[in-house]
């Protein structure tokens, strides 16, 4: 109904992504012609994001919580980090050089400046990294992990910040693209530390 999200992992040559409304996280394999998957998990309430882990695990983004899912299917929920009394929840998400969890929020009426940007670590504390956003969405890292882009896709802005890997912490946030054909969407940076935006309602992905 609504997928997104997709993540291509070389250790099993496999892809994983999301259906946000039917809260199923979904993985395949490529073929010549397609993507053919299956559901492997499935939650009673929306799933932001689903990210493979390096045991063969998974990150998923259930509506106000981080789930931890083991290979064995063992789960483990971290405490909510939104208020869905407050029409939030988590939205997309990315790891960083140094393995943590960064996720961002939305609010489900788009009323500006209520969502956030989270920093999680293995214990299950959070950081805010960045709050006053409203679709935070498209997370990555240029190739030395120094700046941090996040997709801010109701108000159309691309914004960067300096990152550092060791800490976690982030500082310096400014707009790096104000217009896009569509809203910002996803967001993957390649090898050379070319940022490539997928432009919703566009049908085009910009290159910067």
């Amino acid at each position: 109904e609504l997928s997104e999200g997709p993540r291509w992992d070389d250790e099993t040559a496999t892809v994983t992504w999301v259906d946000i409304v039917q809260g199923q996280v979904l993985r395949g394999v490529v073929t010549a012609d397609e993507v053919v998957g299956e559901v492997v998990l499935d939650l009673p309430d929306t799933v932001g994001f689903a990210v493979p882990t390096s045991d063969g695990g998974l990150l998923s983004g259930a509506h106000d919580r981080v789930l931890v899912v083991s290979p064995d299917g063992t789960r483990h929920e971290s405490r909510p980090l939104v208020d869905r009394t407050q029409e939030l929840r988590l939205n997309d998400a990315a790891v960083d050089p140094a393995g943590r969890l960064v996720a961002g929020s939305l609010t489900n009426d788009h009323r500006p400046g209520d969502a956030q940007l989270f920093r999680l670590e293995p214990d299950g504390t959070s950081t805010v990294l960045r709050d006053g956003l409203t679709l935070a969405n498209g997370i990555g890292w240029s190739p030395d992990g120094g700046t941090i882009y996040v997709n801010d896709s109701i108000p159309g802005t691309v914004w960067a910040a300096d990152y550092d890997v060791a800490s976690g912490s982030v500082e310096g946030w400014r707009v790096l693209v104000g217009e896009l054909h569509g809203s910002p969407d996803g967001l993957t940076v390649d090898a050379d530390g070319r940022i490539w935006v997928a432009g919703w309602n566009a049908s085009r992905v910009t290159c910067f």
